[in-house]
């Protein structure tokens, strides 16, 4: 099946105090955000060293301070990667808040280790996709944790309240690394291989 992907521009940007950014700029943006990335690296100028487009599962090497045109998601994500702070439109992520996540994966990490039922996130997504790994990997998970059963749930668009209608104690991800900021119950599967 062909696939047709189109951005989905913004039109009305939100004014950008420019006293606030650092000195020299690493600047990100999510595709929403393109037509005000190109605006503002002309207007910074060299003060941008890097400009990078971002997706929620992005990792970067930070060239300067991290500005990001985009959300807490994605700023939450880049920050945890990079492990370095990140200002974005609406906040700034801050080691604290990286400690917090971190704090919270621990538990996660106990919790897969206590849990009976565990559920294997897979998506459908072009650039998501690792179902064939993924099978390779819960036969590993299985012929190590015995005691474990170990469920696959494959969709396009993964929605985590409709995750809590399945018998699961904990959601091992293999989809986009930000879902496991937005739950107590999902772990990046990489943290247990």
């Amino acid at each position: 099946m062909k696939t047709l992907f189109i951005p989905a521009i913004k039109k009305n940007f939100p004014e950008i105090d420019l006293s606030r950014l650092p000195l020299n700029i690493h600047l990100l943006y999510t595709i929403q955000f393109k037509p005000l990335a190109i605006q503002l690296k002309k207007k910074l100028g060299k003060r941008v060293k890097a400009c990078d487009q971002v997706l929620g599962c992005s990792k970067i090497k930070p060239k300067a301070d991290l500005f990001l045109l985009g959300n807490r998601f994605h700023a939450l994500n880049l920050a945890a990667s990079s492990n370095h702070p990140v200002t974005y439109l609406d906040g700034k992520i801050i080691i604290q808040d990286l400690k917090k996540a971190q704090a919270k994966e621990k538990a996660k990490i106990s919790r897969f280790y206590m849990s009976k039922n565990i559920g294997i996130i897979v998506s459908t997504k072009p650039g998501q996709n690792k179902l064939k790994g993924v099978i390779k990997l819960k036969k590993t998970l299985e012929s190590k944790h015995k005691e474990k059963n170990f469920y696959l749930f494959l969709a396009d668009n993964i929605n985590i309240q409709e995750l809590e209608n399945f018998p699961i104690d904990l959601w091992l991800n293999t989809a986009c690394p930000g879902l496991e900021l937005d739950s107590s119950r999902i772990l990046n599967i990489e943290k247990i291989i």
